[in-house]
C-alpha cells in the first residue's frame, strides 16, 4: 500500500477491513501523540535528534508538561 502519510495509511488499512475501527482510532490517537512529543522535543532541544529523550530533568519535566503530564 502506498499512500503519503501514516494517518491516510491507518485509514486505508482500516477502510480495507485490515484494522478494526476502534484499532485504527487507537493508531491515530497514538500517532498525534507521539508527533506532538517529538515537536516538543525539537522545541525543548533542537540541537539533539528528534527521538532522543533529555538528560538533564528540567527539559524531561517540561516535555512532561507539554505532553500533558503533570511533573
Amino acid at each position: 500500500m502506498r499512500v503519503p502519510s501514516t494517518l491516510d495509511a491507518i485509514r486505508a488499512l482500516s477502510r480495507h477491513g485490515h484494522l478494526t475501527a476502534d484499532d485504527a482510532e487507537t493508531l491515530e490517537r497514538a500517532h498525534s501523540f507521539l508527533t506532538g512529543l517529538r515537536q516538543s522535543l525539537y522545541l525543548l532541544s533542537p540541537d539533539r535528534g528528534l527521538d532522543v529523550l533529555p538528560d538533564d530533568p528540567r527539559l524531561g519535566a517540561s516535555l512532561a508538561r507539554a505532553a500533558g503530564y503533570s511533573s
